[in-house]
């Protein structure tokens, strides 16, 4: 019952990121094995450094659904294009420029309430 929800989103996301999307794979990014990869991403979710708990919690959730989806991943390619795609993410620093758009919602928080 939630999967139109969950498509919607997914949609919206794609959409958004669209921009920043490259039609080939760095090849820099791919690492020799994945599971290996895994196992060692895994292991700094204790001390990753990180301040905000979100950032903390998509570091999880991301390391996660990559394992699941490497374990029914069909081909290898698919299982190292899924670890080249972690291993982007954790490897570049969380912008932390959002201060904009945290005073944006405050600002229009306190105008709703009147």
């Amino acid at each position: 019952g939630l999967w139109p929800q969950a498509l919607l989103q997914m949609g919206c996301f794609l959409g958004r990121n669209a921009p920043f999307l490259l039609p080939a794979v760095d090849e820099g990014w791919f690492v020799p094995d994945a599971e290996v990869f895994i196992t060692e991403a895994r292991s700094t979710l204790y001390d990753h450094g990180i301040r905000e708990p979100i950032y903390a919690c998509h570091r999880v959730k991301m390391i996660e659904a990559v394992e699941e989806e490497i374990r029914g991943a069909p081909s290898s390619r698919l299982r190292a294009l899924l670890a080249a795609a972690l291993n982007r993410y954790l490897s570049n620093g969380i912008k932390n420029h959002h201060v904009l758009r945290v005073a944006a919602q405050s600002l229009a928080f306190v105008d709703a309430e009147g």
